[in-house]
């Protein structure tokens, strides 16, 4: 499977160990910057800012599936986000 073959049309998501990737990222220099629910990373980030306007079907569409990835009965709780940096 190419990864990139479908950005953003295709499931990309794998059970993942954040803790064993905390300890190895501190071994290469880096350090925990955020790790939180996807909502709370996406909203953080301004995505409702991104949301379609207009009352037609694709735009509809659109707004739900940013919903799916927000909602906390959903992706929005369930899944989560680390991101490490490096400290200069």
């Amino acid at each position: 499977m190419d990864v990139l073959e479908r950005p953003g049309r295709q499931d990309l998501t794998a059970s993942v160990d954040f803790a064993a990737l905390v300890a190895e990222g501190r071994l290469h220099g880096l350090h925990e910057a955020s790790y939180q629910t996807l909502g709370r990373f996406l909203l953080d980030r301004g995505v409702l800012a991104r949301l379609p306007e207009g009352q037609g079907a694709a735009a509809y569409a659109e707004r739900n599936r940013i919903k799916t990835l927000l909602h906390p009965g959903g992706m929005g709780e369930a899944f989560k986000v680390l991101v490490q940096e490096k400290r200069p």
